[in-house]
């Protein structure tokens, strides 16, 4: 079962910096649809092809963790969180993020 509750996950979600690679925008926000309608596959899907476009993204990274996470790939989902946070760029919502926080933490 899912450590983090749901709904504090899809809350969480990130969008894309201004400028970012635009086929990675594409994918992420793809990839945000599918997550928030509960289809956690097709979401990761569209994160990985995300990812594989603009691999220094956090948002990306953050994004992707998230659906992992809800896969139970937890081992994947930590590398894909501690990614996010080397590469938030200052971004507060990943930095502060009380769930990447408690994630890290417990594991």
């Amino acid at each position: 079962m899912n450590d983090a509750p749901r709904g504090t996950s899809l809350n969480r979600r990130e969008l894309l910096r201004v400028g970012a690679e635009p086929s990675a925008k594409m994918r992420n926000d793809e990839g945000i649809k599918h997550f928030k309608a509960g289809r956690n596959y097709d979401a990761l899907l569209q994160f990985n092809q995300a990812n594989l476009a603009d691999p220094t993204s956090g948002e990306i990274h953050f994004n992707l963790g998230l659906a992992l996470w809800n896969e139970n790939k937890k081992e994947r989902a930590i590398k894909h969180f501690k990614q996010a946070k080397k590469l938030a760029r200052g971004n507060p919502k990943i930095l502060q993020s009380k769930l990447i926080k408690k994630i890290l933490e417990e594991n």
